[in-house]
């Protein structure tokens, strides 16, 4: 073949790595709703509102099970971050007291600052009847996980 010119194996790969890293940085940001900088919340203290929600049967987005003691939350789109606050600690304060909760689900219709309890964490910090409370909250850096653990 005079004249023509094959491209050569590696210029294929790089080209195809590139095109790859293209796409996946694009749903990567279509996913965050179009925020790339989206995090959980961070160590410093938030006021926020907690309701409550029951699994009823289902999983949480975590893909984990729920913990044992019963104490979780579900997280707003942004705070949730496309899972990355997944397995992450919570202190939460309300009106009758503090709790610890685990981040093991979303919540979608939440915006920022709006926790979704576990109805077990709602009840130690306030009073089932209110449905929704004024809450303070913060991110608990390395907290000691519950023991034993299994991993599935």
């Amino acid at each position: 073949m005079t004249g023509h010119r094959l491209l050569a194996p590696r210029w294929l790969a790089t080209g195809g790595a590139v095109l790859l890293a293209g796409v996946l940085g694009v749903a990567i940001l279509l996913q965050n709703g179009g925020s790339a900088c989206a995090a959980p919340p961070s160590s410093a203290k938030h006021k926020g509102k907690a309701t409550f929600y029951d699994l009823a049967g289902t999983q949480g987005n975590c893909s984990t099970k729920p913990p044992a003691d019963d104490l979780y939350v579900a997280l707003g789109r942004t705070e949730y971050s496309g899972a990355m606050a997944c397995g992450a600690y919570l202190d939460v304060t309300g009106p009758k007291g503090k709790v610890r909760v685990k981040v093991f689900d979303s919540c979608p219709p939440c915006a920022a600052g709006h926790l979704d309890l576990s109805r077990t964490a709602f009840n130690r910090i306030g009073k089932e009847i209110d449905g929704i409370i004024p809450i303070t909250y913060r991110a608990v850096p390395n907290a000691p996980a519950p023991g034993p653990l299994s991993i599935t």
